[in-house]
């Protein structure tokens, strides 16, 4: 294991200010803006060739990368609200730069040009991936409207995008500010919630005094799956799915701004735009395949509800009240645990209990090793200050990933694990890659999270 204590290279250091993030984005953009420039300056379309100008359009996409993803991951894990209004915003002009340079139409001409000369079937230059990139990109600024003929239509095309994308930075945001939400319950509307799960619940003061805070986004399954109060379930279930109402106007609009920018590129649907560059290709193999999956499902679905409803109906027979034969959703979770308790003798919570989050985390890492050939070697930080510095929040376990003696005993990249729920994180489980494989050696950086 000595062998594997020492990675070549330092991991990602989280030490950005909402000034460095900003500036690292606009340092981002007007690098790339000059190489497209000094490209669109030095090559005649003539003369264009997958080595002038695919290749440093390729090497530059890359060095972005491996900045963008890291200063768009703030948002989601920062407890400082300026950091992550920071990190939205940088995210926000990169994609408007993406959105400007793939509507320029001298650096199409210079792509669209080599798409020509590099596919030329006697020749056969490229090989499969470097021709599929190439379409790629291609494809990109075809979508991106500049093949739509009528100069007020392009105008209008370009100013339905930068729409869409204010509308869809404010959609998160708003998406973001709402799960910090929840309901105040009285105590006894909370009976049948485990007592930890009691314990975790925000006390309040003041109109609240003596309620518990439910949270959207901690305690919102145990309150479905344990509360024994109908009304308290169906209060959680509305008022989690009505959580974000402010995103209800930037939805519409982001739907109907979609459809028309999709009828202007020649599409029927954005839907059809969209699954172009799908496995299904068109929206008939996907509407096809969603009618078989409906017919061959409903039947059982039918079945299930059945199973739910006598479930239902016993309980309420138990506890003398009154089965009116409805089924609400927001019964699924209560009675889908009593059933499987019925039927399968399964207790989900008392089965967790032999299952605790670092025990479950080793095993995990173990059996991931032994599949693909893995040492994970959690990393241990000299001072305060150091750990301060490499890890965004104290809760976050950090491994260096290595192979296998037996598969080389190579550097693999770092791994790290946030597992636990906190105000502004996202609530459901998620895997992201912060600097993409392979874009340099030795520097492959994971983060997975729920």
């Amino acid at each position: 294991m000595s062998d594997f204590k020492t990675p070549p290279q330092d991991p990602q250091q989280f030490t950005a200010t909402p000034e460095s993030i900003l500036r690292e984005a606009q340092r981002l953009i007007e690098n790339s803006g000059s190489l497209h420039d000094r490209i669109v300056s030095e090559i005649p379309p003539g003369d264009a060739t997958f080595e002038n100008v695919i290749v440093p359009f390729a090497q530059d996409e890359n060095a972005r990368l491996t900045s963008l993803r890291v200063l768009g991951f703030y948002q989601s894990v920062s407890l400082n609200a300026e950091l992550r209004e920071a990190s939205r915003k940088s995210q926000n002009m990169l994609q408007e730069f993406a959105l400007q340079y793939k509507q320029r139409r001298d650096l199409f001409v210079l792509i669209d040009a080599t798409h020509v000369s590099e596919r030329d079937v006697s020749q056969k230059r490229l090989d499969p991936e470097s021709d599929h990139y190439v379409c790629t990109i291609r494809r990109e600024f075809i979508k991106n409207g500049l093949n739509i003929a009528a100069e007020p239509d392009r105008k209008r095309f370009v100013e339905i995008q930068h729409r869409i994308n204010d509308l869809t930075c404010a959609f998160s945001e708003n998406a973001a500010n709402a799960s910090q939400s929840g309901i105040w319950f009285i105590p006894t509307e909370l009976d049948g919630i485990l007592t930890d799960q009691l314990s975790a619940m925000k006390r309040g003061d003041g109109d609240n005094e003596n309620k518990l805070f439910a949270s959207f986004v901690e305690h919102v399954g145990a309150v479905l799956r344990f509360a024994n109060n109908p009304e308290t379930r169906k209060r959680m279930y509305l008022g989690y799915e009505n959580r974000c109402n402010e995103n209800i106007p930037v939805f519409h609009e982001l739907t109907t701004l979609r459809d028309e920018s999709a009828r202007l590129l020649g599409y029927l649907s954005h839907a059809a735009f969209v699954v172009e560059d799908k496995m299904a290709r068109n929206t008939e193999t996907v509407h096809s395949l969603l009618n078989r999956l409906r017919t061959g499902l409903l039947p059982g679905g039918l079945q299930e509800i059945k199973h739910y409803k006598e479930v239902k109906k016993a309980h309420l027979v138990e506890k003398g009240e009154t089965w009116d034969g409805r089924f609400y959703v927001w019964d699924t979770p209560y009675y889908g645990r009593k059933l499987l308790a019925q039927k399968y003798t399964v207790d989900h919570q008392h089965i967790a209990e032999y299952f605790p989050l670092e025990t479950t985390t080793g095993g995990m890492l173990q059996t991931m090793g032994h599949l693909f050939g893995l040492v994970f070697a959690e990393m241990q930080f000299g001072d305060a200050t150091k750990k301060a510095c490499s890890l965004w929040h104290d809760d976050v376990r950090a491994f260096a990933v290595w192979n296998t003696a037996n598969e080389g005993g190579e550097f693999a990249g770092y791994l790290y694990l946030d597992l636990y729920a906190r105000e502004f994180k996202p609530t459901n489980p998620g895997c992201s890659s912060l600097v993409p494989v392979l874009l340099h050696p030795f520097c492959t950086q994971h983060i997975c999270g729920c």
